[in-house]
């Protein structure tokens, strides 16, 4: 079976499906998929109060997608690194200067990238 990424309209179905009230399995037959990929995309993309929004959702997979952990070398000292960086208010710049000076390994590229696009889109990356 090939495996397809669920569209921006399958995931506005879902939104709203969900909020008729139909469980996971009436939700997949309606959109005809399995009922786990419905639970996964619930699980995976639900905001904190349980809630689902198909734009959010999208971002969300559209993120993991690009940030996924293929040929990245983002070790758990380096999330650790970069958490507490972002929580004392270090900008991308700074946190790359302080790797360097607490000579932790270099990052990918991709990551280096992203970490000079900003700290909320970095925090995201590392929440997900």
């Amino acid at each position: 079976m090939k495996y397809k990424q669920l569209t921006m309209m399958l995931r506005y179905q879902i939104e709203a499906l969900k909020k008729e009230g139909l469980s996971q399995r009436a939700i997949a037959l309606n959109i005809c998929v399995h009922h786990s990929t419905v639970s996964r995309e619930l699980k995976k993309n639900s905001l904190d109060n349980n809630e689902y929004n198909a734009v959010n959702a999208t971002i969300s997979a559209r993120l993991r997608y690009q940030y996924k952990t293929k040929n990245r070398k983002l070790t758990k000292k380096h999330v650790g690194f970069i958490k507490k960086c972002i929580k004392d208010g270090f900008s991308p710049e700074q946190i790359s200067g302080r790797m360097a000076l607490e000579n932790l390994k270099p990052l990918s590229f991709t990551l280096q990238t992203h970490i000079s696009h900003g700290r909320e889109d970095l925090m995201n990356i590392l929440t997900v």
